[in-house]
């Protein structure tokens, strides 16, 4: 059998029945891929593959006598078809059963089998591709793409399949790799080139328009030129992959890309002629397809040209009388969409005697083989199809075109919109003259000069040379007529005049001239020289401008303007400007004689610099808050001068902003206000002291109450020490009710001396409990002496506000006494109800709403009259009897309240008046100034 095997080149396998190969024929080795040293390796069934069960059982179970096909595969991989037959082989003692198989090699006859069906599998696929991509309009061609894509990645048997089209790029279309990407299968993967960077065969293929196909990636693993093509594929998912380069003309046009996520070697075997015929058909295709686009694109841009330059063609062929014209004609014109009439359908756009004026001239140029330019006035059609009144002009030219093989002539031309020029004719004549007319009315003289050498001989000067100065064009070329005329003051400039021109080109000046009548004008000239295009000096042109009403008006403003900084400068007032960085730009010599400063030396000084430093930060705010809406400021400023003495002075300030409302400069007013603010400082103080004085007769009880304990204390030590019965026990409590008595005493004592002090200028954060406390505890006696029950229940919180405590206990105080003065001035003890003792009310409340404290005082006094309730805080107002008051308490208390940032009111209720006060709160203590270290003025 092996003979025969080896005469038939048949392969003979030999093999136990557990599958173990025993021996191989030569064929069989070669089939399998091994050397003639090499061990037989392993069972056969490791090298059929995917064997069925079928396979298996033909070849383990009773030998059957028909033959069976089956794929063997090599240790590379690599299948080859057999068709064997299998036979016993007899026993050998110490291997058991053996079996031979006998095969036939298939490999060729299922490869050619394969392949014809291939090409006939293929060959539908072409028919099916140029029925889908044949006559498809441009608008049903992506979707057919698409299907043609279907069919071919379905004959390729790939998961994914693309078509990469190349851009178009002007500079190198043969190089370029610049794609766009098409999906053609419904999956959601898509590709661009930059999925393959690095692969330099892939890219050289692309390049030279070669396929490249990788079947399987595994079969490359052990290559290590090929780690950048795995390496990619890794990426994308797939283990075959296919690039068919679309040719057009050499150049490649696109790309078909195929992917697998299984082997297919099936693709080095593609039916060479089929498939070629698929990638030209899908190039072609795609060449028609982006042909067609530029051809579009290229109308498109035509129509986009015509309209946008306004024109249009038109063509009349007299033989048959037809007359045709451009989509841009029609859009002109208004005409038939149908694009064709006869000639007096195009004329007709024309008005009547141009319509005509066309007709003849076409005829002419038909008969005399000349062409047709004329400017035209036309007018579209309206409702109705009546022509409109005019409303363009249009250049009508036509030249008379010979058919060939001389089958007649047409008359063929364009028709363009100038009714922009035209208009632009009209205007620049109405232009025109409207300058004749302003040179003939304005005080203006144009003149032209030629240049001569070193000399300008005058050419032109318009008429108002004549009629404003009374002189002729002529006189201007005279070297006399300039020493003349010209103002000694000015001839020097004027001498200067010709030279400055020759030279560079320009002259700018003004001087003054003599006219006819014995008077000076003064002239404002400007003159430029022209040149030829040789670059050489040819003309000056320039002008004369009477000048004189604003040489009067200029010097006008000049005096005004000294009379003016003389009035500010010497200005009792003080007066400064400053900028945005509060920097002065300008101080009046009051203002620096205050500051005991030259006003030279002011400039570029900060203004904050001579504000106390508690003032600074709050006038820096205010002057930033300024707007174009709210320009104005007034703010009441202390000073720190040289001699290091405050001063108080009140300004007002004035803000200044661009277009775009930036701050660009405050201008104040300021005067001193030291004077009246310490007759107010000493008009509170008399006011405290009158309030010291209404209370002598409470601050004598308080003080005769401690008197007593101590008179009655010394008294029974002095009987104790006489009568030798001292105790130490009861004298040492004796002594320390005198000590605490003391201290009650020296306790109001300092109260009232501190009450009595005058203010500190300045405020300071407080609470304002503690004055509340002191006024009632000074006034609590004297009220309980006249039978008057004093109600205040200090609150459980307050906020601190800004101010002077001391003040505001005066406030308060007075207030009480008020109340004190109406209950037992007006008998209220019998208008209170069933209250049988008369009553005053402090109160106090934190408002968090306002973030303030409001203080209320009620008294049950009966209130005050309605017809005087608006003037309870005037000035020397009172209700009390003559002799008893002086007025002013209210009204210095409303002062105080007010500097404080609060307000007071009044108001009647059930049982007497109600006095409120509400002070904002102080949420940061305030910063020590140096003012505690200067004397006040």
């Amino acid at each position: 059998m092996e003979a025969l095997a080896r005469t038939f080149d048949l392969m003979c396998v030999t093999f136990d029945t557990t599958g173990r190969i025993l021996d191989l024929s030569p064929v069989a080795r070669d089939s399998l891929e091994l050397g003639v040293g090499d061990t037989v390796p392993g069972h056969l069934p490791d090298y059929l593959g995917s064997a069925t069960h079928e396979t298996l059982d033909w070849l383990f179970g009773p030998p059957a006598g028909e033959p069976l096909e089956l794929a063997l595969v090599s240790r590379q991989g690599r299948p080859r078809w057999w068709q064997a037959m299998l036979l016993s082989v007899d026993r050998d003692g110490e291997d058991g059963a053996r079996r031979m198989l006998v095969a036939r090699d298939l490999t060729g006859e299922i490869a050619a089998k394969q392949a014809d069906k291939s090409r006939r599998r293929w060959q539908r696929i072409i028919v099916d591709v140029s029925r889908a991509l044949s006559g498809t309009p441009a608008e049903c061609y992506r979707e057919a793409l698409d299907r043609v894509l279907g069919l071919v990645g379905q004959g390729l048997r790939a998961d994914r399949l693309f078509l990469m089209q190349k851009e178009q790029d002007a500079a190198a279309p043969e190089k370029s790799l610049s794609w766009s990407v098409q999906d053609a299968d419904p999956m959601t993967a898509t590709l661009d080139t930059t999925a393959f960077a690095g692969c330099d065969r892939l890219q050289a293929a692309l390049v030279s328009g070669s396929p490249f196909i990788i079947p399987d990636a595994d079969a490359l693993s052990r290559d290590a030129d090929r780690i950048a093509e795995i390496t990619c594929m890794g990426r994308r998912g797939c283990r075959a992959i296919l690039f068919a380069p679309l040719l057009s003309r050499g150049y490649v046009t696109g790309c078909i890309v195929a992917e697998s996520v299984a082997a297919r070697p099936e693709w080095d075997d593609l039916p060479e002629s089929e498939w070629r015929t698929v990638v030209e058909i899908l190039s072609e295709s795609l060449i028609r397809e982006r042909k067609g686009q530029e051809l579009q694109l290229e109308r498109e841009r035509l129509r986009e040209a015509q309209a946008l330059a306004r024109l249009g063609y038109w063509d009349w062929d007299p033989e048959i009388g037809l007359a045709t014209w451009s989509e841009g004609t029609e859009d002109l014109l208004g005409l038939d969409p149908a694009r064709c009439g006869s000639l007096s359908d195009l004329l007709s756009v024309f008005e009547g005697s141009d319509s005509t004026a066309l007709e003849l001239a076409c005829v002419q140029a038909l008969a005399n083989d000349a062409q047709v330019d004329m400017e035209l006035r036309w007018a579209r059609r309206g409702p109705g199809d009546v022509v409109g009144r005019a409303s363009g002009w249009a250049h009508v030219q036509a030249r008379v075109v010979h058919r060939p093989h001389g089958e007649g002539r047409v008359l063929r031309g364009n028709i363009l919109d100038i009714s922009g020029l035209k208009e632009n004719e009209t205007r620049a004549q109405a232009a025109h003259a409207r300058l004749r007319h302003l040179i003939a009315s304005a005080p203006i003289v144009v003149y032209v000069q030629q240049v001569d050498g070193d000399r300008l001989v005058p050419e032109y000067a318009s008429d108002n040379l004549r009629t404003v100065f009374g002189h002729e064009t002529d006189d201007l070329g005279d070297s006399a007529w300039w020493q003349r005329n010209v103002h000694p003051s000015d001839f020097d400039r004027v001498a200067r005049r010709t030279r400055e021109i020759l030279q560079e080109g320009h002259f700018v000046g003004e001087y003054r001239i003599l006219d006819s009548q014995g008077s000076y004008h003064w002239v404002y000239e400007e003159g430029n020289l022209l040149r030829d295009p040789d670059g050489r000096p040819s003309e000056v042109v320039g002008i004369w401008l009477d000048v004189t009403g604003r040489k009067e008006a200029e010097a006008a403003t000049e005096a005004s303007e000294r009379r003016y900084r003389d009035l500010v400068e010497n200005a009792p007032a003080l007066i400064c400007r400053f900028g945005p960085d509060l920097r002065f730009r300008f101080v009046n010599r009051t203002l620096a004689e205050y500051l005991s400063r030259d006003p030279a030396d002011l400039i570029g000084a900060c203004w904050l610099d001579y504000l106390l430093e508690d003032q600074r930060a709050a006038y820096q705010r205010d002057i930033a808050s300024l707007s174009p809406d709210q320009p104005f400021g007034t703010h009441e400023l202390r000073i720190l001068r040289a001699d290091r003495r405050v001063r108080w002075q009140v300004w007002s300030e004035r803000a200044f902003f661009d277009e775009h409302g930036n701050l660009v400069e405050i201008q104040a007013v300021g005067r001193d206000n030291t004077d009246l603010r310490e007759a107010q400082s000493q008009l509170v103080q008399a006011a405290k002291l009158a309030t010291l004085g209404e209370m002598t007769t409470s601050v004598a009880h308080e003080m005769n109450q401690p008197l007593n304990v101590i008179r009655m204390a010394v008294y029974n030590a002095r009987r104790s020490v006489l009568a030798n019965r001292v105790d130490p026990g009861a004298l040492l409590g004796k002594l320390e009710r005198v000590e605490h008595q003391v201290a009650r005493a020296a306790q109001i004592v300092d109260h009232m001396r501190v009450f009595g002090r005058k203010s500190h200028v300045q405020r300071q954060p407080f609470d304002p409990v503690e004055p509340l406390q002191d006024a009632v505890a000074l006034l609590g006696e004297q009220l309980r002496i006249h039978g008057i029950r004093l109600d205040w229940t200090p609150p459980g919180t307050s906020r601190k506000v800004l101010g002077h405590p001391d003040q505001l206990e005066q406030i308060l105080m007075n207030l009480v006494i008020n109340a004190r003065d109406a209950i037992l001035g007006k008998g209220a003890r019998g208008r209170q109800g069933r209250e049988a003792q008369p009553w005053v009310r402090v109160e106090m409340e934190d408002d968090p709403q306002h973030r303030s404290v409001v203080i209320r005082v009620r008294d049950g006094g009966g209130g005050v009259p309605e017809s005087l309730l608006d003037r309870v805080f005037e000035p020397f107002f009172t209700t009390k009897e003559v002799g008893q008051g002086t007025g002013l308490g209210l009204s210095i208390g409303f002062g105080i309240i007010k500097d404080m940032g609060g307000s007071i009111r009044v108001e009647n209720e059930e049982h007497g008046a109600c006095f409120t006060i509400q002070l904002p709160g102080c949420e940061d203590p305030a910063t020590t100034s140096p003012e505690g270290r200067v004397a006040e003025s």
